[in-house]
């Protein structure tokens, strides 16, 4: 297959491939056995071809079919983790764990750390110890109805995901760029002819003009794109390949001679804004270590009076600055000036509501007034901050017992406040929540036109995907917080691992709470069963190219009925951080039928790669009432000497409980302000122009004609319904 690098983006993303046989026009019966048995091997992972696809493959060769074979299984194995050997550590889990004690398992427990490395000695104390393989029975040879579907993909199929990834409104995930990065490979003279003049996230617009950059377009050419020192700063910053959101410290490169005329010419060319620097003063510091703007003061005298002024007169500077103008008429209590200084800056204004609002309670000012100000300001905010903000005071006042906050950029940095906000008059918020959706109404209705527009109930499990900066690569695209059914009342979870040049050892553990969050139980290498949950064994190494492998079994129907929550956690015990193992991913299957052996690709309902800087992960939370999965994605460094799931027992309850008390704004209500505003919401799926729903694999082949969108479409969201 041509352009192999294309089709994996497509894959990953749409579900899709795009064809480069020459057809030969017509049916070759002959093909049938090929395409089949391509079919047959697809279903076992969990797909199929679609009808479309299936036609045009038979209408080429028997050698394209393999290419096309080889391609799909490789890739779709990657993504479900299909890896090579995953057995457990007990032969015949989980039914030999079960059947031990807790003498047993002790026992067992000390031969493992003796011989655990040895298998063949391994092998021959686990039959002394009277565990045997059982005969294996054969699989059900029934294959599930619910398959993701493999469609065939055209040229404006990939024109129109580089369009919407380039208009994204959301920051562009470590994924994102990824798939960027091998679009502009391929397409980087084409993607420069539909450029928009305005690139809406400063980090993604640095971003892709590094991309271009590095295909040796001028830098000089996007000067009409960076309108601010930020901007420039930015740009430096992402040619350092540091963080472009600022927040944490970038080591510059060595620029060119020639890098650092462009630059410095940038910042001439830029409204002189020294607030804008001071705002990110080191960073500007170690940048004007590195571009020298006292070589060349004469050429470039405003850039180098800039810098001069930051390095030399700092104390002046914050003396005009917005900040602190803002903070000393909060102190001087003084609301009109507070909103002076706000209305110059809507974005601003709207971090800053909540906060206006209660100093003008306070001083019992009209609050409404306030409101009302703000939002005739808001059409220069994003929908996306309206969104969250509108959720945030339809539940103002529903307060806990603290606040946990995810710096930006650095979510592994998770820490949590007592909450001391004071309530807010109920007609207050009830006012400002409507408000703020009348705008995004309003805002919207500007778009393109809709038509008639169906809307799955299925949405409203799922979190608009506003923030996806940092979130981990899984099967499906989905944001924090999103809520997955759970089709079976059995599952099993996975971890897998391969370890580079040192023994590694990886943890898969689960905490059962109650409805207050109360620990009950826990289930791990130290606990291997209770009641309804059964583990498969500490494995303490993975050496390539096999890896290691735990599993834990969970039955919802026998959990303690005291037991509301189960927190599924991750700890690297030896203290690797994720992203330097070769390979490590997290997820679960539903075991709706008899397994031939531990793993199954075509059970596997969820998967996520491990990568961050951190040694504890928290991948997601089973919700046994509403018999969920809730998706939490959090992951941090363990502070103490052992990593456990003990050591790290308060940290891990503070995120479960704050990851469940979260409110966010959900798919459904995006597409529904979507339909509103720009078309017609419809009840009869079939009269429908467009389809907003999560089962678009069962609907690819039923309906021709209406464009069918999903919450895993995050850059056709991102692109056109913000």
């Amino acid at each position: 297959m041509n352009n192999l690098q294309i089709n994996e983006v497509l894959l990953k993303r749409k579900q899709q491939i795009l064809p480069s046989s020459i057809l030969k026009g017509e049916f070759n019966q002959d093909l049938k056995i090929e395409v089949a048995q391509l079919n047959n091997v697809l279903m076992k992972l969990g797909y199929r071809l679609s009808y479309n696809l299936t036609q045009y493959l038979m209408m080429t060769t028997k050698e394209y079919i393999l290419e096309v074979k080889v391609f799909l299984l490789k890739k779709i194995r990657e993504m479900v983790g299909y890896a090579r050997e995953m057995k457990p550590l007990f032969p015949n889990f989980p039914q030999v764990v079960s059947s031990m004690d807790v003498v047993d398992i002790i026992i067992f427990n000390i031969i493992y750390a003796d011989l655990g490395f040895d298998r063949d000695a391994f092998d021959k104390v686990l039959n002394l110890f009277g565990i045997v393989e059982d005969e294996i029975k054969e699989e059900d040879k029934n294959i599930s109805s619910n398959l993701k579907v493999i469609d065939i993909a055209s040229l404006e199929d990939l024109q129109n995901l580089i369009i919407d990834m380039i208009n994204s409104k959301t920051v562009y995930s470590k994924q994102d760029k990824k798939d960027l990065e091998v679009l502009f490979e391929y397409y980087a003279f084409d993607i420069k002819q539909i450029l928009p003049e305005k690139i809406y996230f400063k980090e993604n617009m640095v971003y892709i003009i590094k991309l271009f950059v590095v295909k040796g377009v001028d830098i000089k050419e996007f000067s009409y794109l960076l309108k601010t020192y930020t901007d420039i700063l930015r740009l430096a910053v992402e040619l350092s390949d540091g963080d472009t959101s600022l927040s944490q410290k970038t080591r510059f490169k060595n620029f060119t001679r020639r890098e650092r005329k462009i630059l410095l010419q940038l910042f001439d060319n830029c409204k002189v804004n020294l607030e804008d620097m001071l705002r990110h003063r080191q960073m500007y510091l170690r940048l004007g270590e590195k571009i020298h703007p006292g070589e060349y003061r004469e050429k470039y005298s405003k850039a180098f009076k800039a810098f001069d002024m930051l390095r030399n007169n700092e104390d002046e500077i914050k003396r005009n600055t917005f900040n602190h103008k803002k903070e000393m008429y909060f102190k001087n209590r003084d609301i009109s000036k507070i909103l002076e200084v706000l209305e110059s800056r809507p974005g601003e204004f709207a971090r800053s509501l909540n906060r206006v609002l209660t100093s003008s309670e306070n001083l019992h000012e009209d609050s409404f007034k306030v409101i009302d100000r703000f939002i005739k300001l808001a059409d220069n905010v994003p929908i996306a901050t309206l969104l969250s903000l509108q959720e945030y005071f339809l539940h103002r006042n529903d307060l806990e017992s603290y606040r946990v906050f995810y710096p930006k950029g650095n979510i592994s940095k998770v820490y949590a406040l007592e909450n001391n906000l004071q309530e807010l008059d109920e007609n207050l918020c009830s006012y400002a929540a409507t408000s703020i959706q009348n705008k995004i109404i309003e805002i919207l209705s500007k778009k393109e036109p809709l038509g008639k527009v169906f809307i799955d109930k299925s949405l409203e499990k799922y979190v608009a995907p506003l923030k996806m900066r940092d979130t981990s690569k899984t099967l499906m695209p989905i944001e924090r917080g999103t809520r997955i059914d759970i089709e079976n009342k059995k599952i099993r979870l996975f971890l897998h691992w391969v370890e580079n040049t040192r023994n590694t050892d990886l943890d898969l553990s689960i905490v059962l709470y109650d409805e207050d969050f109360y620990e009950i139980d826990d289930v791990s290498y130290m606990n291997l069963k209770t009641n309804g949950c059964v583990h498969s064994g500490d494995v303490r190494s993975a050496p390539a190219p096999k890896g290691g492998t735990e599993y834990v079994d969970i039955n919802l129907d026998k959990i303690n009925e005291q037991c509301r929550y189960i927190s599924v956690c991750i700890n690297a015990y030896t203290h690797e951080k994720f992203y330097e193992l070769q390979e490590c991913f997290v997820g679960y299957m539903d075991l709706n039928k008899k397994l031939k052996t531990a793993y199954n690709p075509s059970c596997v309902k969820f998967k996520a790669d491990l990568t961050s800087e951190t040694t504890v992960s928290l991948p997601f939370i089973i919700d046994i009432a509403s018999h969920k999965i809730v998706w939490c994605d959090i992951e941090y460094t363990s502070l103490g000497d052992i990593n456990n799931i003990i050591t790290n027992s308060n940290r891990n309850t503070m995120v479960v409980k704050s990851i469940l008390d979260t409110y966010k704004p959900k798919m459904e209500k995006l597409a529904r302000l979507n339909a509103i505003a720009r078309g017609v919401v419809v009840d009869d799926i079939s009269e429908a122009d467009i389809i907003f729903t999560d089962k678009k694999d069962n609907l690819v082949d039923a309906i021709q004609n209406a464009r069918i969108i999903t919450p895993f479409d995050t850059e056709i969201i991102s692109s056109e319904l913000l």
